[in-house]
């Protein structure tokens, strides 16, 4: 893919509120003039990585219009069908809304977009249940070590609750519930590390924990028996004791069991395999039967 440095674009100056449509409009027609040529040979995805990260680096501001299709194809040296198409998956990234009569604005940044794109990430991927379930014990591993170290009563007050959640859901043997709050007792166990920077990656690590949230061959998805609530009360009690010795047997103890011959069958299957889109994964998490 054709790289574009930062250096091919003049960055706009932020001005004051209260002439900011005008500046907008004036940004925006200078940034016609301010893109670079791709030739004759370029597709859609090279226009689309140029204004995504143009979005993303703050160069096109949330709020303000894009250049016209118009404008953007001229300059780009391309039809305004590979323009048309580039603002299409950017809107459906959430990273712009398209008007009729309005153009094409910026959207403010939200943690849906990142979201979809890490589902979108998992399912595109070549990525198997073995290999999520891998990277998740080796992350989670050393967090629960950082999260016994760094809780505060808070934090165990969070745990607690989502553990007992989790254990609610798995008794009335709602699968769905039981998956969410599967998530939910991971996510505070990391949130418990007490680490800023995770608030933001912790995002596409759920999407990683849905993706897993599986239970063993042979076991309906109701089962009590398939979610090991007593494995996960034992984690939650090794991070309320802070005892190393503690920690590192439950978490022997939960990582190792889904490396076994229970999870074989499972572990084989790609994670496009078993959610058709992100909005499965992110909204509508089905636990599948191995049988």
């Amino acid at each position: 893919m054709l790289d574009i440095p930062n250096s091919s674009f003049i960055l706009p100056i932020t001005l004051g509120v209260s002439s900011v449509e005008g500046h907008r409009d004036a940004a925006r027609d200078a940034w016609a003039g301010a893109l670079p040529n791709l030739g004759a040979t370029s597709l859609r995805d090279q226009v689309l990585d140029v204004l995504e990260r143009r979005i993303l680096n703050g160069s096109f501001a949330a709020g303000g219009r894009l250049p016209t299709e118009i404008q953007l194809g001229e300059r780009l040296g391309v039809s305004r069908t590979v323009i048309r198409d580039a603002l299409r998956v950017l809107e459906a990234r959430g990273l712009v809304e398209i008007k009729r009569g309005d153009g094409t604005r910026v959207r403010a940044t939200t943690a849906d977009a990142y979201v979809n794109a890490a589902a979108m990430l998992l399912i595109r991927s070549n990525m198997t249940v073995g290999d999520v379930l891998d990277a998740r014990a080796a992350l989670e591993s050393h967090l629960v070590v950082l999260a016994a170290q760094n809780r505060e009563p808070e934090n165990l007050e969070r745990i607690s609750a989502a553990l007992g959640t989790f254990a609610a859901a798995v008794e009335r043997r709602d699968p769905v519930a039981a998956a969410r709050g599967h998530v939910d007792f991971h996510t505070e166990l990391v949130r418990a590390t007490r680490l800023s920077a995770l608030d933001i990656l912790i995002r596409p690590l759920q999407q990683m924990m849905l993706a897993t949230s599986l239970v063993p061959s042979g076991i309906e998805p109701d089962d009590p028996k398939g979610w090991r609530v007593e494995t996960h009360r034992a984690l939650f009690l090794a991070v309320e004791s802070q005892s190393p010795e503690a920690i590192e047997a439950a978490a022997a103890e939960h990582w190792t069991y889904t490396q076994g011959p229970a999870f074989e069958e499972i572990r084989a299957k790609r994670i496009g395999a078993l959610y058709s889109s992100p909005s499965q994964l992110v909204n509508d998490t089905q636990v599948a039967s191995w049988e």
